[in-house]
């Protein structure tokens, strides 16, 4: 089932690339008819459920684990929270209790969002008339004993991170299903079964575990263990919301013409100048010869003929200080973490927004200081 989710993951959000990149020019762009533009937005929103779900089977399936860093559990929390006090019931009231208050784990950023997103939302459903929501997170010491039923774990610091409500409950028998895949409770339409499957494929993809606690008409406990970072995360930088117009020349390099169509007008309307190279070989040989006039490489991680950690090894040889982000739509077995190592500056999941490609390439080329 991983290399299923894999595969489907990797070629589908290169489609949903090409998508979500057009409606997101389109949807910005002042002179479109306002039909059109609201046109976008619905093709926009559509696109970025469908990665949504793509990103639910690869967690449901322990695959797509693109990064291996520290990660503030604090920051994700305040991030969801931001978006839960925007979106849901007004009746719930959230709370946290954080210990330590910048406890760090390891792991993939935009992995671990989803799980915390995932357990507040679901439990947000379970409480239609209000409640309190609260996260708490703690220190805590895994023995062998504690491991010896869940074999991928080690012993060791863990941070224990709980989501609590004080809604509905879980029976009895729907207690011993609640991981299952498709298994969901909620009316048709209303779920799709993936998302607490996701939540286990993720922890324990994270080298971590998940249990639930609760009783019908007394609220649920989730308790999400995940391996506690030695590191800090560094601290975020403030950003501009407005989209800069960049300058430099970046070289694209990516294997599917409609991600190379769409990142280059992207790239256009933001101001930066764009070649592109259709495989690795054919990028290094653009960069061999134009080098010195190029600000920025994008590189795309799953190629034909050279894969994209090749590639940046080769344009290294050419300039040991080649600046490259990193993008792809889902690399397997943690290879995107050790081509980071070597020294890329970034990296760009797929499909990514006009938004973030702003940001990402904007710090890379120095618009953002």
């Amino acid at each position: 089932m991983g290399l299923l989710a894999g595969g489907i993951a990797h070629d589908f959000n290169n489609l949903l690339t090409g998508i979500l990149g057009y409606a997101n020019l389109l949807s910005i762009n002042e002179r479109v008819d306002p039909e059109v533009a609201r046109a976008a937005g619905i093709i926009q929103r559509s696109a970025e459920k469908a990665s949504q779900l793509t990103a639910q089977l690869l967690g449901f399936a322990e695959q797509g684990k693109n990064l291996n860093v520290p990660v503030e559990l604090g920051r994700v929390i305040a991030s969801v929270t931001g978006v839960l006090e925007r979106t849901q019931d007004p009746g719930i009231r959230i709370a946290a209790s954080l210990r330590p208050e910048r406890g760090c784990v390891l792991g993939d950023p935009s992995q671990l969002d989803q799980v915390v997103m995932n357990l507040a939302i679901n439990a947000c459903d379970a409480m239609p008339r209000g409640g309190q929501l609260k996260f708490t997170t703690e220190p805590v010491a895994i023995d062998e004993a504690f491991c010896r039923e869940r074999d991928w774990m080690s012993p060791g610091k863990y941070l224990l991170l709980s989501v609590a409500d004080t809604g509905v409950g879980i029976s009895p028998e729907n207690l011993e299903r609640i991981f299952d895949p498709f298994f969901t409770t909620k009316a048709k339409g209303k779920g799709t079964g993936l998302g607490l499957s996701m939540v286990f494929g993720i922890v324990k993809n994270h080298g971590g575990c998940v249990d639930v606690r609760s009783e019908a008409g007394a609220g649920t406990v989730f308790r999400v263990y995940l391996p506690e970072s030695p590191e800090v995360a560094p601290e975020e930088a403030a950003m501009d919301t407005a989209l800069p117009r960049g300058r430099g020349r970046i070289l694209l390099v990516d294997d599917q013409e409609p991600v190379r169509e769409v990142a280059r007008d992207m790239l256009e309307a933001l101001g930066y100048e764009v070649i592109t190279a259709a495989d690795g070989l054919e990028g290094v040989s653009r960069y061999r010869d134009l080098w010195r006039e190029i600000d920025l490489v994008i590189l795309d991680m799953v190629m034909p003929n050279m894969s994209g950690g090749d590639c940046f090894l080769r344009m290294k040889e050419i300039n040991p200080k080649a600046r490259v982000v990193l993008s792809s739509g889902y690399s397997m077995d943690g290879a995107i973490q050790g081509v980071m190592n070597e020294g890329i500056l970034a990296f760009i999941q797929k499909p990514y927004r006009l938004e973030e490609l702003s940001r990402v390439v904007g710090t890379a080329v120095g618009t953002y200081q």
